[in-house]
């Protein structure tokens, strides 16, 4: 399961390079942030049952949500202090 979340994570990094859109990289580069977060820090039983990710811009930040194959989401909320800084990501719920 590990290896699936880094390789989604991979994958959604690949494609900010695709795309000049500043929109679309930041949404990559915070799902990239909340799909290590969520491995990081959440229980080893809810890593495991890790199903899929949604993602969509928010004012100035973007809200990435993971799901769990027993139904249940986990919300986080994606900002950047300044522009040239990474994305930092907290629980939502």
């Amino acid at each position: 399961m590990k290896n699936f979340l880094l390789i989604s994570a991979f994958i959604v990094s690949s494609l900010s390079f695709a795309s000049t859109s500043n929109t679309v990289r930041d949404t990559s580069e915070a799902v990239t942030e909340a799909l290590l977060h969520f491995e990081n820090n959440a229980q080893s039983s809810d890593v495991d049952i890790f199903k899929g990710v949604k993602a969509s811009p928010v004012e100035r930040g973007v809200a990435v949500g993971i799901y769990l194959s027993n139904g249940a989401k986990i919300s986080y909320l994606c900002h950047r202090h300044e522009d040239s800084d990474p994305f930092e990501c907290h629980q939502a719920n």
